[in-house]
């Protein structure tokens, strides 16, 4: 970044020019070779946050750090002449012991996404993100979210051109039933047209009740959870309603989606107070190592991995018994490290999405499963030959509502044919209006249990606006998915 020299703004190759309001942060470093503003941190305005030389490898004068507190921001000030969609890259660095970190961006106080820096321990272009900037004067705000990272610069420059084509009605399975077939085509033929409603059941707070109250509208999508069917569960007690529950909910004209927290299926720490039995599928709370048992088909812990997802089947073939296809989202979140199907890396996780696969479909004979990954990293793809639709799971600061586009883009990115993607997971509610403005257009959403009923993280406004919007299906609007085209 050092090469670039600073010239005339007037030059630059967007549509007319990007300033960086110069009384409080300077004029920006055009690379006229790249055609790219560079506008460093230490120019911005500093909420909680310091100048520092330390760390080698810098652009300009310094950069800042001491990103730990909820409220610490560096607020870049950026006047457009037009309306239209920039590419922004962030550039910064976190400590090797660190683990990568994942902070956000807002532009003019509403959320344009997140990036993830790696733990390299030097300066780097922490990846890209479309945002969207209006004409005039526009804030661009890095905030703490995890925090632990030095920020050194932001980088404008114009978007590639976007040409995205359509996903493909063609599931993994050959074998498929008629009726996930059906479904995979309608969920086709909706994208980039309409976005599905989806609910995660919560039994703490009839979630689903709530909801009808504050909206008058039901969710397409019903998300429930394989939780309580996991044998070192069911061995101490647990119940589970949730096959009954999906029947239901197909029978009134919904569409089913199941994730599976798999409690070990052995060696559960069980103390308290964090590592009780119920919580299980955390990595912290079991000493499951799930490379070597994939490496020791003999073990009694490989034969307990076998028996956890034959149990599994079993409720899967309930479904399947009674038309119920699935939007099937098993080992979820891998990448972070925090469930024990992801605590050894992406070669182990890999190999038991493969195993998992095989074994529900192959020997099970399961048919009625769409294969829904959401494992948040391309490292830990397990190939196209084993998924249907990407997932992501995305968790933005309360209220802060956005199309979440940095994480559509992301999704996008994983597999070598054309995918729908899913917003598999979020807390707060997605933006309709910015969905189509951004062209992120998620397949489906699915709120999680907990962040509907909670109005200091979603208000009752925008539900009503979500659920309530001509780009949002919800229950009633759903055609007959029992007979719908299949081709």
């Amino acid at each position: 970044m050092k090469t670039g020299k600073t010239v005339n703004p007037g030059v630059f190759g967007f549509p007319l020019v990007l300033l960086l309001a110069g009384v409080l942060c300077g004029p920006p470093r055009l690379m006229a070779a790249t055609n790219e503003l560079v506008f460093e941190a230490e120019k911005a305005v500093l909420n909680g946050v310091e100048i520092s030389t330390v760390r080698p490898g810098y652009s300009g004068k310094g950069y800042v750090t001491g990103f730990d507190a909820d409220s610490d921001s560096a607020d870049f000030k950026v006047n457009v002449p037009a309306d239209g969609h920039y590419l922004l890259r962030i550039r910064a660095a976190v400590e090797t012991n660190f683990g990568s970190k994942i902070n956000d961006v807002f532009v003019n106080g509403t959320i344009a996404g997140s990036f993830k820096v790696e733990a390299t321990g030097k300066f780097h272009e922490a990846g890209g993100m479309k945002i969207w900037l209006n004409k005039g004067a526009n804030d661009l705000v890095i905030r703490k979210n995890w925090g632990w990272f030095d920020l050194d610069s932001v980088i404008l420059s114009p978007p590639p051109p976007v040409v995205r084509p359509r996903a493909e009605p063609v599931l993994s399975d050959a074998d498929a039933g008629d009726g996930t077939r059906m479904l995979m085509k309608y969920l086709c033929d909706m994208q980039g047209l309409k976005i599905l409603s989806g609910q995660q059941k919560s039994y703490e707070k009839d979630s689903l009740r709530i909801l009808l109250e504050i909206t008058g509208k039901e969710p397409a999508i019903l998300g429930l959870d394989m939780i309580d069917y996991s044998p070192t569960r069911v061995s101490r007690g647990a119940k589970s309603t949730a096959v009954e529950d999906a029947i239901a909910w197909r029978n009134r004209g919904g569409i089913v989606a199941f994730c599976w927290h798999w409690n070990a299926p052995m060696h559960l720490i069980d103390q308290a107070p964090d590592k009780l039995w119920w919580s299980g599928f955390y990595a912290k709370a079991t000493t499951f190592d799930l490379e070597r048992t994939l490496e020791k088909k003999s073990s009694p812990e490989y034969k307990a991995l076998l028996r956890d997802i034959d149990e599994i089947a079993v409720q899967l073939k309930k479904l399947q018994d009674a038309g119920v296809p699935v939007l099937w989202r098993p080992l979820h979140e891998a990448s972070g490290g925090w469930f024990w199907w992801g605590a050894k890396g992406p070669a182990a996780c890999v190999k038991l999405w493969r195993l998992l696969y095989d074994r529900l479909v192959d020997r099970h004979g399961l048919h009625n499963l769409i294969w829904v990954w959401s494992g948040q990293s391309k490292e830990w793809y397990p190939g196209d030959k084993f998924v249907d639709i990407v997932g992501e799971d995305v968790y933005a600061p309360d209220r802060a509502y956005g199309s979440f586009s940095d994480r559509y883009e992301q999704g996008l990115s994983y597999s070598a044919v054309p995918r729908l993607v899913a917003l598999s997971e979020n807390g707060t509610l997605p933006d309709p209006d910015l969905i189509k403005r951004d062209a992120a257009w998620w397949s489906w959403f699915c709120t999680w249990s907990g962040f509907i009923e909670d109005e200091s993280k979603n208000d009752d406004a925008m539900k009503r606006k979500v659920f309530n919007h001509e780009l949002v299906i919800t229950l009633d609007e759903l055609p007959d998915l029992k007979n719908y085209p299949s081709k």
